[in-house]
């Protein structure tokens, strides 16, 4: 082991205390200054400047990371570990700043480099695989993928995660059949991580939907659900995917049922909640309870911390439900909020200002109908569905 002064030795425990714990931001003063000290062995220069590389990706800097990385591998000498873990993570701070061509070199370089451990090569191929997605070369990922599968001697944790990815960039390529047998393989992979087990049921559920298979898909959702350990937005999602399967099928009051156990779901998120209150309004109103999709529609609509979107939905919904009553001036009010909300999408604000033309034209109010229907045709990427229903709409007021 290397002598320091009694000051850079200090540093350089202060900063491995910090790194170790996970405090970047105030490793990183500290680790500058262990790099500014002339006194420092290539061997430690090229292990802190590794070091600061990890810091500067964890706080979002990914040029003076990859800077960091590439000064490392000019020093580090010829060990295959060493250049093959530089290598990997100048890789993926590319990818992190959405240069997909540098980061597939860099994942090549490490592939391909002589001696190099098993366990980066893997990674390498992983994250290889991803940016080749991201340059649209799904069958190029898919090979790598093949290849980590493949692997004599691979663990169980690095086959789960690829089948779980071939499985999804199948998917990608409309090859459903593939998808299945991948994730099917991952769920039954023995030793394989809760995770790639938990994921590929909820994708494959996903894809029973898709080819109309609800049975098969509600089984898959039920086993998301009853997962040992799964994290509550898994769980909630699942319950969600389940009840819109079921209220698919005509079963109402099964739907209602997975709603309302989002709601109780501890640990859910606001936006579960909010799905959750939604959905349930629709699969009331379906089954003819008015007064009960109306009471979810209000608590989405008081609901804190709502995302705007499912906020907007509920406005339109229960503004089409005042209308139908002749209701006028509230559904107006509705419309109105949805048009003034912020975060909300152009297909919920044309659709908000078509209703409320409406309702203004129901009223007499011709001219302001007249200026909703000009709004939603001049408005950016509104629907054109709904950009036509406008147009009608002016055509036959200018007729009266």
């Amino acid at each position: 082991m290397t002598s320091y002064t009694p000051h850079l030795s200090d540093l350089i425990a202060r900063a491995e205390d910090l790194y170790n714990g996970a405090d970047m931001r105030r490793a990183l003063p500290l680790i500058d200054e262990i790099l500014a000290d002339d006194a420092l062995t290539d061997y430690d220069r090229t292990r802190w400047l590794f070091f600061r590389g990890i810091v500067h990706e964890d706080i979002g800097d990914l040029d003076r990371s990859i800077a960091d990385f590439t000064a490392a591998l000019k020093i580090s000498g010829n060990s295959p570990e060493g250049v093959a873990m530089l290598l990997y993570h100048r890789g993926r701070a590319h990818a992190y700043a959405g240069r997909a061509g540098d980061a597939i070199a860099d994942c090549s370089a490490a592939i391909g480099l002589r001696g190099a451990p098993r366990e980066r090569i893997v990674m390498s191929l992983l994250l290889r695989a991803c940016q080749h997605v991201e340059c649209g070369r799904h069958s190029d990922a898919i090979t790598d993928l093949d290849t980590v599968i493949g692997l004599p001697g691979a663990t169980a944790e690095w086959v789960g995660e690829a089948l779980f990815m071939r499985g999804l960039f199948s998917f990608k390529l409309d090859r459903h059949d593939d998808a299945i047998a991948d994730y099917t393989a991952a769920i039954e992979l023995p030793g394989a991580p809760a995770e790639w087990a938990l994921k590929s049921l909820h994708n494959r559920a996903n894809l029973h939907e898709r080819a109309g298979r609800a049975d098969a898909a509600i089984a898959d959702y039920s086993g998301v659900i009853e997962f040992p350990g799964a994290d509550p937005e898994w769980i909630g999602r699942a319950m969600l995917n389940r009840g819109l399967t079921h209220a698919r099928l005509g079963r109402h009051d099964d739907a209602i049922a997975d709603y309302t156990r989002v709601l109780h779901l501890n640990g859910g998120t606001a936006e579960h909640t909010a799905e959750a209150l939604f959905s349930r309004a629709q699969a009331h109103g379906e089954a003819g309870r008015l007064h009960l999709e109306l009471a979810d529609l209000d608590a989405l609509i008081d609901l804190p911390d709502a995302p705007p979107e499912w906020t907007a939905r509920a406005l339109l919904a229960r503004g089409f439900h005042r209308l139908v009553e002749g209701r006028r001036e509230e559904a107006i009010a509705d419309y109105t909020a949805v048009i003034n909300r912020p975060g909300v999408t152009a297909t919920c604000t044309a659709d908000a200002l078509l209703h409320r033309g409406s309702a203004n034209r129901m009223s007499g109010r011709s001219t302001l109908a007249a200026t909703d229907f000009a709004a939603v045709i001049n408005l950016p990427d509104a629907p054109a569905s709904i950009i036509e229903a406008a147009r009608a709409q002016l055509c036959t007021l200018s007729e009266t």
